[in-house]
């Protein structure tokens, strides 16, 4: 189900909740028609038959079934390198349903010396 472009899922796999997490419960999981939804925070779009992913509505990604949010691979690998003079950036692409993190950096503070 698509609810403001964001995928929905339900039926009978979905539980009813997170375990003794009432808050997280009330955030990422809805009654409609009496029947349990899980808001996935998938922006998708549809397009004839298929459901085609966009983007994320927050910038939490799944590895191995564990929720990693990208700040904080960012700020670890920033504290990793400790060099004020380079920008990190962290971005996660998905091919073939694996999802991969490219880690990016590069120098921003360096001017452009040419080709030699």
């Amino acid at each position: 189900m698509l609810v403001k472009d964001e995928l929905l899922i339900g039926g009978k796999g979905v539980s009813a909740g997170y375990f003794n997490n009432a808050e997280q419960t009330d955030q990422k999981f809805e009654k409609i028609d009496g029947e349990v939804f899980y808001h996935t925070g998938d922006i998708v779009e549809k397009q004839d038959s298929l459901l085609v992913y966009r983007d994320r509505k927050d910038s939490q990604v799944q590895i191995h079934g564990i929720r990693v949010e990208l700040g904080d691979i960012r700020a670890n690998i920033s504290n990793i390198i400790d060099d004020p003079t380079r920008d990190i950036e962290v971005v996660f692409l998905l091919i073939s349903h694996k999802l991969l993190l490219k880690v990016l950096y590069h120098l921003i503070y360096q001017p452009f010396r040419g080709f030699r």
